[in-house]
């Protein structure tokens, strides 16, 4: 052998054994339960590194059982009998992590749980995650991600989790999701996205949780929602979406979640939230909504929390509130209610005889247990406002649940 060849050898044997050769980095814990045993393997190393097949076997195996975790998955029991069926968990967190070759985990049917976060990673290929296709738990989160080529997941058939918050992604497309057919839960909170493909989720058949929040989308239709029939819950806080089409949540009837809080929206319609027949929760605090029409929340007969604090209601109407026999939270604070609840001119007088009708309806709802209506200047309205006008004494709080 030269002494080129030997030393090419020496290098690649110390990449593959480096999370062996210092067990304060890199750890090995096993949990048995029956004939099942479940290895975390945990390493925090000094980057930069580029996973191979080598390094990946190594650091799941321990470098010492090369030959005999070859040779079968199985392992002895602790008397020497009784095989166990292994399966594995790598913890390669901030490690340094700059990069994964095609192919980069070799053939590992064992592993189920994979944890890459807060590395260097920036693209995922299409043969990233070839070889893992047991792989049920990915998580991505606190990379520099910014490309993921087509089809890269569909290697990956039983992912039911894949996090992937804190990257840099602009655009999903209709492939970039393709093959996650067993999905549950998808995290791109905190990337840049503002383009979103028709149709880009719509083969996610079984994701119940998508969450979305701090990305630079703008508006929302049906075409982008298209599919995840399953969908339960969805956020989109801290976007840009200054429009939302009518219908757009057409075929969520399970979406019991919708979070759409500090982004850009100033009218509500009848249109906007139709189709959510099974929505419970429903926050739209830090927006600019200026414009309810009646009858918009109709559309959602099992609401129970509605949070539109921080708007720019100027008044309220009995007709927002209709269709929604179960409310129990009701949040209207710091809207801008003061010039209709203050102001003597007449321009103001149907909008306060409006206010005033909906404030004797929403404190004395059934079923709603606490609603907020401080910030708008009420009380020295209110104080103008005879009993018999309001239906309520609203200085004593046993008439009512409003928060002044």
């Amino acid at each position: 052998m030269s002494k080129l060849a030997a030393i090419l050898l020496l290098a690649i044997y110390a990449t593959s054994a480096l999370a062996q050769e210092d067990p304060e980095k890199c750890s090995r814990v096993p949990y048995h339960s029956g004939d099942k045993t479940t290895v975390t393997v945990t390493c925090h190393l000094n980057g930069p590194i580029t996973i191979n097949e080598d390094f990946s076997y190594a650091t799941l195996h321990g470098i010492q059982n090369l030959a005999k975790q070859k040779e079968s998955p199985l392992a002895a029991g602790e008397d020497g009998s009784n095989p166990r069926k292994i399966s594995y968990r790598l913890v390669m967190d901030d490690s340094g992590v700059s990069g994964i070759e095609d192919g980069g985990f070799g053939y590992e049917p064992t592993l189920k749980d994979l944890n890459l976060r807060q590395n260097s990673l920036e693209k995922i290929g299409r043969y990233t995650f070839v070889g893992i296709s047991n792989l049920e738990t990915l998580d991505l989160g606190d990379n520099s991600i910014t490309t993921i080529q087509s089809r890269s997941f569909v290697p990956l058939p039983n992912i039911k989790t894949l996090t992937m918050d804190n990257n840099k992604l602009t655009w999903v497309k209709y492939f970039t999701f393709q093959g996650l057919y067993q999905i549950n839960y998808l995290n791109l909170d905190h990337n840049n996205i503002s383009r979103w493909s028709s149709a880009a989720f719509a083969s996610l058949w079984q994701l119940e949780y998508l969450h979305l929040a701090y990305n630079r989308i703008s508006s929302l239709d049906g075409s982008k929602l298209a599919g995840m029939n399953a969908l339960k819950f969805l956020s989109l806080k801290g976007n840009e979406i200054d429009s939302i089409a009518a219908g757009a949540f057409n075929g969520k009837p399970k979406l019991e979640t919708l979070d759409l809080s500090g982004n850009k929206l100033n009218k509500i319609t009848v249109g906007t939230f139709s189709g959510l027949t099974s929505l419970k929760t429903l926050n739209l605090r830090y927006n600019v909504i200026r414009t309810i029409d009646d009858y918009s929340f109709a559309h959602m007969p099992q609401l129970r929390e509605l949070d539109l604090s921080h708007n720019g209601l100027a008044t309220l109407s009995r007709g927002m509130f209709m269709g929604m026999e179960n409310i129990n939270s009701f949040n209207v604070a710091d809207n801008w209610m003061q010039a209709t609840a203050l102001s003597s001119e007449p321009e103001f007088d149907e909008p306060r005889s409006k206010l005033i009708e909906a404030i004797g309806i929403i404190c004395r709802k059934p079923g709603v247990y606490y609603a907020d209506l401080s910030g708008n200047s009420l009380k020295s309205m209110l104080q103008n406002v005879t009993e018999q006008a309001l239906g309520f004494d609203y200085s004593d709080n046993n008439q009512h649940v409003c928060v002044f």
